[in-house]
């Protein structure tokens, strides 16, 4: 991944559809369907209050047997799933930060982290990886651009919380191990120019995370779609881009065919992954279901 859009996939990950597809919440039915399943689409940085004013959403939870989310976040908490992720964060003994970035650069990471209220600096991070740089400064443009923003209440794990506490099992789409070589696996130049294209101008960013979460909370996956596009254009290449969406939706594809006519299932994913001739409602629909939004 390269560039600005790099950044922005940490926000989505950690996303030419119609007007209509102004909504979060769609009902899968048809084909071999067991019953009703659902795709409920998520943004990281949404409060949980998005969940009472989507319509059916209670519903759809009520209903569901099993939940399926891009990864069953239970697993972050286990130690070996830990030590996988020092791993992907940490850089080569020759690619540490000083020896991949100019002294300006590493001056406005300790600037930007200063104003963030962090109490590191570039030194502190000096073994890390570029992406692994950037994520921290995702965490300090998110809290400026929504200062509102509880990262303790993140959608997605809320999901999977709620649903073990009402005895539902939890399944992952993918593994720990596949999003951490997607934030963590590309060339270590690329990710120290994608570092450099935030830091030109991180109040760009701050107004791309502000219209990403407005578009989010207005349900509109159209909008969604058309800024992902836009990020797309910013030094991504077309096998990014399919890697990062349109591969694993593929993917994800066959495990739900295969779990559709066994239950009724609620599906928990970036919203990212829903629009689009490739997303997730399109290529359900072509596998024969009728995805429907729910009202």
């Amino acid at each position: 991944m390269k560039r600005t859009f790099q950044f922005l996939a940490l926000l989505l990950l950690s996303l030419s559809c119609a007007t209509a597809n102004a909504q979060l919440l769609w009902k899968v039915t048809g084909k071999d369907a067991a019953a009703p399943s659902w795709i409920f689409g998520t943004h990281h940085l949404a409060p949980l209050s998005v969940l009472e004013s989507t319509p059916g959403f209670d519903n759809a939870f009520a209903s569901a047997e099993k939940v399926y989310g891009e990864v069953d976040m239970s697993v972050l908490e286990d130690p070996s799933t830990q030590m996988k992720m020092v791993s992907h964060v940490l850089a080569p003994a020759d690619s540490t930060l000083s020896k991949v970035l100019d002294p300006k650069t590493l001056a406005s990471i300790d600037r930007l982290l200063a104003e963030g209220g962090l109490p590191v600096n570039s030194a502190a991070l000096e073994a890390l990886k570029p992406a692994s740089v950037s994520n921290t400064i995702a965490v300090v443009l998110s809290r400026k651009a929504l200062p509102e923003s509880n990262p303790e209440e993140q959608l997605d794990k809320s999901i999977q919380t709620m649903a073990r506490e009402a005895g539902k099992e939890v399944l992952g789409l993918e593994s720990v191990e596949s999003q951490l070589q997607l934030l963590f696996g590309a060339p270590i130049s690329s990710q120290a120019d994608a570092l450099k294209k935030i830091l030109e101008d991180p109040d760009k960013t701050v107004r791309q995370i502000h219209a990403l979460a407005d578009t989010y909370m207005a349900a509109d996956l159209n909008g969604l779609a058309e800024l992902i596009a836009e990020a797309q254009t910013d030094g991504m290449t077309e096998e990014d881009a399919r890697m990062l969406l349109e591969n694993r939706n593929r993917a994800w594809l066959d495990i739900l065919i295969g779990a559709i006519p066994t239950a009724s299932i609620l599906i928990v994913v970036g919203a990212g992954h829903l629009p689009g001739d490739t997303g997730l409602i399109s290529l359900l629909r072509n596998a024969g279901y009728t995805v429907e939004p729910v009202k």
